[in-house]
């Protein structure tokens, strides 16, 4: 069986907001540092999308959990 091209749930640009906020708590405000918060947030929706078949939850609490650890790991190589 296929799986279903649209997922329940948000769609994940639904969180681009949510994900900006906790990039920039995490790197700071904008381009002066060294990482560009929005940067960050742009490669985690892009990891998340590439690898949305290893999401197993089935709430957007789930979801953003998820989002959070992928942003974590962006942060951190970053």
């Amino acid at each position: 069986m296929t799986r279903p091209t649209e997922e329940p749930g948000r769609p994940l640009e639904q969180f681009r907001e949510y994900l900006s906020l906790l990039a920039r708590l995490q790197v700071g405000p904008g381009p002066n540092g060294q990482v560009d918060p929005s940067d960050l947030v742009q490669q985690t929706l892009l990891k998340a999308h590439e690898n949305r078949d290893q999401f197993r939850g089935t709430t957007d609490a789930e979801r953003a959990a998820w989002l959070r650890a992928i942003l974590a790991n962006q942060v951190r190589d970053a």
